[in-house]
């Protein structure tokens, strides 16, 4: 008798809130948090709507100009698939542009 007078002054513990209350309430905070992201570029955007012109930065610092024959020059193989297809561009006389340029001149003749 002394433990059941000691759950009774206990209270009990709800019921399970119902899964589509559950993800109600998850798309609401998901909404609001994406609402607030948004928010932040509010005035950016009046900025940009109410200037004369917009500018974008040509050369970012973070970023280098790079030619396609740099890139070229400075590939290596890494992978068993770009070694085979080295091979086969070096068996067929492609490995180089010059050597591509030559082949095509002399097809186009």
């Amino acid at each position: 008798k002394k433990k059941l007078s000691k759950l009774e002054g206990t209270s009990q513990i709800g019921a399970p809130v119902a899964t589509v209350v559950e993800e109600r309430a998850e798309r609401k905070v998901g909404f609001e948090k994406a609402q607030e992201q948004a928010n932040e570029w509010n005035t950016k955007v009046q900025q940009n709507r109410y200037s004369k012109s917009l500018s974008f930065p040509l050369n970012d610092p973070g970023r280098r100009n790079v030619s396609v024959t740099s890139l070229a020059s400075s590939f290596t193989a890494k992978t068993d698939l770009e070694t085979e297809v080295q091979k086969a561009l070096e068996q067929s006389g492609l490995a180089a542009e010059a050597d591509i340029r030559k082949r095509e001149e002399e097809e186009l003749v």
